[in-house]
């Protein structure tokens, strides 16, 4: 502050010492906002170590490695078994997260006890690569509070919970990608809700490249009690849903039963902003028959806006069932390119339902039933541009709407559920006008001729190669447990560009090789659950196309 003609010289110290004050409290200012609070740390942990977390002298346990770290920090856990209950401590920053990965990645670290086993109450976490066994405790595997804000589960596996695998309050920035989620049993006189993924008024949960199996209550559930404010923005992209007849007893459940009820279920308050689900790129399998009736995969109900593209469903007993308007609302459903087989029906609409838009589906073979009332009229219900395989079609799809009745000749493979339209088919070059959905069920452009193919698939006319696939490099094995099942993980990476499928062979004993799976082009995984425990194995993957058949890369493995 400058002196003016009419300041007192007396005035001048006072004056002075105020500056020099408020220059050294600017001063102060910027230099914490300047100097970093925390220099970033890695702190290692090692079973039964007994260090300070150094690499050289690592944290015998996980839980003082979390203690320790700060935001910005990672914690690198060597492989081995934790008997442990992992829970966070204080939160990361939105460019500081905290993370715990395995040093070895998945499956390498094994955090178990009978119980909880991890506990996320802070936001900005990162967990990257652990496996997380509750040993059927009956309790939650899994639990997210509402204050763990922007998590992240990846490479992961969480199983055997005698409640839910994963229980989540109110997060908001949820993503769990590229992990297991898988026996999840609660028996007590009978089957019990125990879910793989339970979440309340979420927003923004995303779930991607996930295999979700084996669980008595839904794969997803998502706000079991109707909570205000709502949820919404949630997203399911590539990933499995499945159930099969327990091979072997599991958590009171006698072997030969499918103990689930849903891979997704929707609960929503009728007063909150109408909650909404997106589902991509996913498949569901198994649902049914098993210990409750009209089991669906989806099972979508109340004040719910769901928009589902490139879904299918097969083996089980209902597809999708959509639910009309009751106290707490009803469903309004978009689905797309779906592909339907093997189900006693595709879609049970009831209620008299207000919203269900069908676009470019094809409902397969040994579909006893397409569409289904139930104590519905249809006028909520439009079908267009769709194939039923069959000599007529429903009532809710009219002719008029685009919709055709096909023939096996039709499709590449209906034996085989491959619905891929041959050139000849009529769906071919038959929707009229532009199409309302721009890509098909494997993600080609519509139109690729003069006009839109009716049903899920666009056809392509073949690219004849004369080049044989290359031989894929890197194949490498990963023997898994879970529970009593064994299997086996194979990971390789695509060389080729011309294959149209690849194959896996498997020998044991040293016995002629059987294919196992015909794989898609451009794949790089696939999980083999055929196994048997303590056996050696060994695998073939090589690529094939018109041209023949390319060379293999070969691999070893013995389960455990």
């Amino acid at each position: 502050m400058p002196l003016s003609i009419t300041d007192s010289p007396s005035a001048f110290p006072v004056r002075h010492r105020l500056i020099r004050r408020h220059l050294l409290l600017v001063l102060l200012a910027l230099a914490i906002a300047t100097t970093p609070l925390h220099a970033q740390q890695e702190w290692f942990v090692a079973a039964g170590a007994t260090g300070t977390g150094s690499a050289s002298a690592p944290f015998g346990t996980i839980k003082a490695a979390v203690q320790a770290a700060q935001p910005g920090d990672t914690v690198t856990v060597r492989p081995g078994t934790y008997a442990e209950m992992v829970t966070s401590v204080r939160g990361g920053a939105p460019d500081a997260a905290i993370t715990l990965r395995a040093a070895n990645g998945r499956g390498s670290v094994v955090v178990t006890r009978a119980g909880r086993v991890l506990e996320i109450a802070h936001p900005h976490i990162v967990i990257d690569g652990l496996v997380f066994d509750g040993q059927y405790a009956a309790t939650d595997a899994v639990r997210l509070s509402t204050g763990a804000h922007h998590f992240v589960l990846r490479n992961a596996e969480v199983r055997r919970s005698g409640r839910d695998c994963i229980d989540m309050g109110a997060p908001s920035d949820v993503l769990i990608e590229h992990s297991s989620i898988n026996h999840c049993l609660w028996w007590k006189s009978g089957r019990q809700d125990a879910h793989a993924i339970v979440a309340g008024a979420v927003r923004r949960l995303t779930l991607r490249h996930l295999d979700i199996h084996t669980f008595s209550g839904d794969g997803l559930q998502l706000d079991p009690d109707r909570t205000l404010p709502g949820w919404g923005d949630v997203a399911i992209e590539h990933t499995r849903f499945r159930l099969a007849p327990l091979p072997a007893a599991q958590n009171g459940f006698p072997a030969g039963v499918v103990p689930g009820e849903n891979a997704v279920d929707t609960k929503a308050h009728p007063s909150a902003p109408r909650a909404t689900l997106t589902i991509t790129d996913t498949t569901a399998e198994g649902f049914g028959p098993g210990l409750i009736a009209n089991m669906a995969a989806f099972n979508l109900k109340e004040h719910v806006d769901v928009r589902m593209d490139r879904v299918a469903v097969s083996r089980s007993e209902i597809a999708f069932r959509l639910r009309g308007p009751g106290e707490n609302g009803g469903a309004w459903v978009h689905l797309d390119n779906v592909v339907v087989h093997n189900v006693l029906t595709g879609i049970r609409y009831e209620g008299d339902i207000e919203k269900v838009q069908v676009t470019h589906a094809t409902f397969g073979r040994n579909v006893s039933r397409a569409l289904r009332a139930a104590s519905s009229g249809w006028s909520g219900v439009d079908v267009q541009h769709s194939l039923f395989l069959g000599t007529s079609l429903p009532t809710e799809a009219p002719a008029s709407a685009g919709n055709l009745a096909a023939a096996t000749g039709w499709f590449a493979g209906a034996a085989a559920d491959d619905y891929r339209l041959l050139s000849t088919a009529p769906a071919v070059d038959a929707v009229k006008g532009t199409p309302a959905v721009p890509t098909d069920h494997i993600g080609t452009p519509r139109p690729q001729g003069a006009a839109a193919d009716v049903g899920a698939y666009e056809y392509q006319a073949p690219i004849t190669p004369t080049l044989l696939p290359a031989k894929p490099s890197s194949l490498r094995a990963t023997a898994l447990l879970a529970g009593t099942s064994a299997s086996v993980a194979l990971r390789w990476t695509d060389r080729s560009k011309v294959e149209e499928r690849y194959e896996v062979l498997r020998s044991s004993g040293g016995g002629p090789y059987v294919r196992v799976a015909l794989l898609p082009a451009n794949s790089t995984a696939f999980t083999d659950t055929t196994t048997a425990r303590q056996t050696t194995y060994r695998y073939r993957v090589r690529g094939l196309n018109q041209a023949g058949v390319g060379a293999a890369d070969s691999v070893t493995v013995t389960t455990k």
